[in-house]
């Protein structure tokens, strides 16, 4: 979840508490078991952090399957 900029750091604690208490849930944990998915729950500089990389993987993945345009 992204929340819009500007938002106070309130604001922001509300939802980071929010969905770290959702994540904990055990209709929560059973989606992400039945989904395949990765229980991961990251915020602040460590969510851009991964982003960031994460970014950066697709760039090169992309670029070396044709898929990107080089200059």
């Amino acid at each position: 979840m992204f929340l819009p900029g500007k938002v106070t750091p309130e604001q922001t604690a509300f939802y980071v508490d929010l969905f770290k208490r959702l994540s904990q849930t055990p209709e929560f944990k059973d989606y992400m078991e039945k989904q395949a998915l990765k229980p991961a729950f990251t915020t602040g500089p460590d969510l851009v952090n991964f982003l960031q990389k994460d970014e950066a993987l697709h760039k090169q993945l992309m670029t070396e399957a044709g898929f990107v345009a080089s200059n």
